[in-house]
């Protein structure tokens, strides 16, 4: 008999202990549903369709709501409502933790939404930032079933509700899309800049140099529009233009002075080490990807 009593009491035990696990447990929310929470909740529906406040009583016990914020009215005031809506929070209280099927419809963008000045309940998709046309003084807040408290978001999720405070009335829109239009252009950098004779150079030893540009960019240039300019030491040597032709996008174009009766000479009456330095579209006269990559600098021994 104590045997049989104490088989009783240890089964009921364990069936308290489950109950109160089941009742203590958060239902997860199964894909394309709504999940509420025991008590009340702000919510608003995450679908283009309405979700009628019958759908929810079939999952859930309702035990007041779902009111909804009519700021269309003097004073503004809580009205019972049928239906679940995007766009708007709503207020709606149950008994337990449930989890309403809303199918598979996902919400679409909202375009825009209108406000009226003072408090609002609305709801929406993405980050609040990204919205513009109003004078936002409080929000977006939303409630925190489990806190029993108000929390700052900038993140809408459309199954949520949020309180926000406007200056006037006004309407709430996604700012624009700015659209980036990129225009191919030359490249101009200096690739080579050789001197000849090699150095060391004597002292008072003529000398001359070549300079090979390349257009690294995405567009062609007339090769006469490009200005180069050779110094050393930061005093000019020679300044020249580029050939009659098209220097295409990834072409080269050489210029040679090393001939012995039309190209450069160049002496030097001191010895030390100097800086020889080639300069690609001296005068910006080339609209450019890039304009602060037209130099090459070498430093080179005379004795």
């Amino acid at each position: 008999m104590q045997v049989k009593m104490f088989n009783k009491i240890t089964i009921l035990f364990v069936f308290i202990l489950f109950a109160a696990a089941a009742a203590a447990e958060t239902i997860p929310a199964a894909p394309g549903s709504l999940a509420l929470k025991a008590g009340w909740n702000l919510i608003s529906s995450p679908t283009e369709e309405p979700i009628l406040s019958t759908v929810i009583a079939s999952y859930c016990t309702i035990t007041a709501g779902p009111y909804y914020y009519d700021t269309s009215i003097s004073p503004k005031a809580y009205k019972k409502s049928d239906r679940i809506q995007a766009f708007t929070g709503y207020w709606i209280r149950v008994e337990k933790a449930c989890s309403v099927s809303v199918g598979d419809t996902d919400i679409l963008e909202m375009k825009s939404l209108t406000l009226t000045k003072g408090w609002n309940i609305i709801s929406g998709i993405g980050d609040f930032s990204d919205w513009e046309g109003c004078t936002v003084l409080g929000g977006p807040w939303a409630y925190s079933n489990s806190l029993n408290a108000y929390n700052k978001e900038t993140v809408l999720t459309p199954s949520k509700g949020y309180w926000v405070r406007v200056a006037d009335t006004c309407t709430l829109k996604k700012k624009a899309v700015q659209e980036v239009i990129t225009v191919p252009l030359p490249d101009l950098i200096v690739t080579d800049l050789t001197l000849v004779p090699e150095p060391p150079i004597a002292v008072n030893y003529p000398f001359s140099f070549k300079v090979t540009i390349k257009n690294q960019g995405a567009a062609r240039v007339w090769g006469e529009n490009i200005a180069i300019r050779v110094s050393i030491n930061n005093q000019e040597v020679q300044t020249f233009n580029g050939k009659g032709q098209w220097l295409e996008a990834g072409g080269t174009m050489t210029f040679d002075f090393t001939d012995p009766v039309t190209g450069a000479r160049i002496t030097r009456t001191a010895t030390g080490v100097y800086t020889i330095t080639a300069e690609v579209d001296v005068y910006k006269g080339v609209l450019e990807s890039n304009e602060t990559n037209n130099k090459l600098s070498k430093q080179f021994l005379v004795s």
